[in-house]
């Protein structure tokens, strides 16, 4: 009996001592959590030049007021501990509130944090803005969280186009980014989504052609949509043609459709212009290339020689006038 009480009593011990840490370390979690909420509020407060609680909440209504500003903290502090809240309140002391809304976006606050940090300081505020836009910084911010640092530079090389190239081509519509000038991506973008949807053959017959000659394809796009306006560029039978040709239409041919509506390829110079053409690219410019160094060396041998001769002819009219006065009496 007296081992049952003893047993028993253990027991007890131990199962409330059990149960005082739990609510310690929940109480000591909730601290943390209070605490930096209180972190990032302090810091808004250096960037607003405002002391007083009440004035500060004046200023966060709009951005979601304080329990927007405590909800990113205690989400910041499961992701990323105290680090994590210490880097959202050095950013918001600088950039203010619309940092707490760019990641309010965000459902991983950690990789937004560090991509942030990867960023030059001139570029950072530009990336707030567009993560904080609605709907794009949640597209944004999911983008980051998949593909890093380098979405984020997509995004803002080309503002509401980034995203899109990211979304649908991945790691290939970050590299076609970084090539291409802002209409040139806008022009890619239009077709992103369409060259997604493709077969995993044909996808990845386009793709290496984008990286073969990106400004080349999106060119191409450009002037199809052109000349076919209301048809889709990547139907099936098109681009067949467009792989089964890819030399030729890099070459700047057409697809056009017949009445049929079956596309087939036009070349744009026709039979003549493209016989020029070829053997301008396979004769002349071969042949140009060495020939231009010998009638460059030959035009300078023959202004040489004409130098030379214009200078003996000079020397001679000189020296006749010497003799002639040398004969003066």
């Amino acid at each position: 009996m007296i081992r049952t009480n003893s047993i028993l009593l253990a027991t007890i011990t131990i199962v409330s001592l059990c149960t005082f840490s739990t609510h310690r370390a929940i109480a000591q979690g909730g601290t943390a959590v209070r605490e930096g909420g209180e972190i990032v509020l302090k810091s808004l407060s250096k960037y607003f030049g405002k002391a007083s609680s009440r004035e500060i909440t004046s200023e966060l209504a709009e951005f979601g007021g304080e329990a927007a500003v405590r909800q990113v903290a205690k989400k910041a502090m499961a992701e990323g501990g105290e680090e994590a809240v210490e880097q959202i309140a050095k950013t918001a002391s600088k950039y203010g509130p619309e940092t707490i809304v760019a990641l309010q976006q965000s459902d991983n606050i950690a990789p937004v944090l560090k991509s942030l940090g990867e960023l030059p300081e001139a570029s950072v505020q530009k990336a707030i803005q567009r993560l904080a836009a609605n709907p794009a910084g949640k597209e944004l911010s999911q983008n980051i969280a998949t593909y890093g640092v380098r979405a984020l530079r997509t995004e803002l090389a080309h503002p509401g186009v980034g995203n899109t190239l990211v979304r649908t081509l991945g790691n290939d519509g970050i590299e076609f980014a970084e090539k291409l000038s802002s209409s040139e991506a806008i022009e890619l973008a239009r077709h992103a989504d369409d060259i997604a949807k493709l077969s995993s053959s044909e996808k990845a017959g386009i793709l290496q052609l984008l990286h073969r000659d990106a400004k080349g394809m999106v060119s191409f796009m450009g002037r199809f949509v052109e000349k076919n306006p209301g048809r889709t560029l990547f139907a099936a039978g098109a681009t067949t043609v467009i792989l089964a040709e890819s030399d030729r239409i890099l070459g700047g041919d057409e697809i056009a459709f017949d009445a049929d509506g079956k596309p087939h390829l036009l070349s744009k110079p026709g039979l003549a212009g493209r016989v020029i053409n070829e053997a301008q690219q396979s004769i002349v410019r071969p042949l140009m290339s060495y020939l231009a160094p010998l009638i460059a060396i030959c035009v300078a041998g023959w202004l040489g020689v004409k130098v030379w001769y214009a200078y003996l002819a000079s020397r001679m009219k000189f020296e006749k006038q010497k003799t002639k006065q040398a004969k003066k009496p």
